[in-house]
């Protein structure tokens, strides 16, 4: 399997050809080295899925005006219309305090999500945007959902909450398996992308939030809950930690570790959970990145 991601965010000064970014974001990054060479880019960030694709420029603009951005943005578009492509959105980034600030100092020229079915369980429709999260290989999705429905199953649970900006996606695909479902944000683009999902596919038994007060107002609320759990990299914070601590009603966990020694880290503070499964999926072939799904049981308080 080869040229797999989804998204990726290319160096503009380090780019090279590669076997994991997928073949039109390579021809994409090709048409702008040939093109731009002369602007002072430093990264490009490019999603596609199907024929569609989202682009955002980070770059140092402060010697180029509104109508050579305009040029820019038209050049592209048209270039990608040529290889059979839909733009869905595209803008350019400026630096903020010296960095790319993630919502900051953007500049948004055509600003629509990349949608597209699936069917892993009932058909629904997924939206993303650039930035929004999502797993990069889509290729090895129906493994996670192998083992969500085997762990779902077993553990009787019939309500959900999920902290992780990877939640939107992972309640909306769930839906059918859950009476009441909460998701705790930490991205704007994701909890934004969940917001035109729910809409999309007329979900009503799920809320989205940004405040872990909700979800802990939920854990009062509703018995029998299983949480997701899909963290950065560092794991989960201490208030998400304390949260799962002094939880009522969590019974059992799907933790989903990109960074193994994280999850670690968090199992060694999670108060009564005991692992009764775990699964290592190959998520980025042609590198050493795994992902470890781990189905996790509240023990009794000592």
């Amino acid at each position: 399997m080869q040229n797999y991601r989804n998204k990726t965010i290319f160096d503009w000064n380090t780019y090279e050809e590669n076997k994991i970014s997928s073949f039109i974001s390579l021809v994409i990054m090709k048409f702008l080295k040939r093109k731009f060479s002369n602007l002072k880019i430093h990264n490009v960030i490019v999603r596609d899925v199907n024929s569609l694709v989202s682009i955002i420029l980070q770059l140092d603009d402060t010697y180029i005006d509104k109508s050579q951005k305009n040029s820019l943005y038209f050049l592209i578009n048209e270039f990608i219309l040529r290889k059979n492509y839909i733009l869905k959105y595209f803008a350019i980034q400026s630096l903020y305090n010296n960095k790319f600030e993630k919502g900051k100092n953007i500049s948004t020229f055509i600003n629509e999500y990349i949608k597209f079915e699936v069917s892993y369980f009932n058909p629904v429709l997924i939206s993303l945007l650039p930035n929004s999260f999502y797993q990069p290989n889509i290729n090895i999705l129906d493994q996670y959902y192998y083992k969500f429905n085997k762990w779902i199953k077993s553990s009787e649970c019939n309500n959900m909450i999920n902290l992780g900006d990877d939640g939107g996606n992972i309640c909306i695909i769930l839906n059918q398996f859950f009476n009441n479902m909460i998701s705790f944000f930490h991205c704007k683009n994701s909890y934004n992308c969940a917001k035109e999902m729910i809409k999309d596919n007329i979900i009503l038994n799920l809320d989205i939030t940004f405040d872990i007060n909700d979800c802990m107002n939920f854990d009062c609320s509703f018995t029998n809950i299983i949480l997701f759990i899909n963290p950065g990299r560092k794991g989960l914070k201490d208030y998400e930690i304390n949260f799962i601590n002094n939880s009522k009603n969590i019974k059992y966990i799907i933790y989903l570790a990109c960074n193994f020694k994280a999850f670690l880290k968090d199992k060694d503070e999670l108060e009564y959970y005991q692992i009764n499964d775990n699964i290592e999926i190959d998520v980025m072939p042609f590198t050493k990145m795994t992902q470890n799904l781990i189905y996790m049981e509240k023990v009794a308080k000592i």
